[in-house]
């Protein structure tokens, strides 16, 4: 909140390390996209953010990923504030992410389908749109697969294969 309060922030460009400043002022400022699993702590800062003329919306994670995938989602809290946020703005303003899609020997296609349904059932009304995708396997994502494969005896199936 300080960064618009002064108007302007640094970044880091991550290819080359060149550093920018660039303006934070609403009238520089197109839109602000949100992006997050759990918004309850951020929404009493939204009406600052509105109110300094600001224009954003959401993308707002909600999956059906058991503690195994992510242990520190509050699924039911996660939703309540979703509803909040569609209370106080509108469903226009959340884009609601199903992702990632995680196959494996344990949460295969109808887990994820049963999932999806009663999710999409408790977000009818409160959302418009839902995007979803499969893992990407970058190179520390298959590091971390492999380790829970040996742990937890899981096996993760890659998307493009058939099974």
């Amino acid at each position: 909140m300080q960064r618009l309060k002064e108007g302007f922030t640094g970044v880091v460009n991550p290819f080359g390390g060149k550093k920018y400043i660039v303006s934070l002022r609403p009238e520089d400022v197109i839109c602000f996209v949100f992006w997050s699993k759990n918004f309850s702590p951020f929404i009493d800062n939204l009406r600052i953010v509105e109110e300094s003329g600001y224009r954003f919306y959401f993308n707002y994670t909600i999956t059906a990923l058991p503690a195994l995938f992510e242990n520190d989602v509050e699924k039911e809290a996660a939703i309540a504030a979703l509803k909040q946020l569609s209370g106080i703005y509108s469903p226009a303003h959340i884009n609601w992410r199903f992702d990632p899609i995680i196959l494996s020997s344990d949460y295969d296609r109808d887990f994820y389908v049963r999932a999806f349904e009663e999710l999409a059932s408790e977000l009818g009304g409160y959302v418009e749109r839902c995007y979803f995708s499969f893992v990407t396997q970058y190179s520390k994502v298959i590091r971390n697969f492999r380790e829970l494969e040996r742990t937890q005896k899981l096996k993760i199936t890659d998307c493009s294969e058939d099974y």
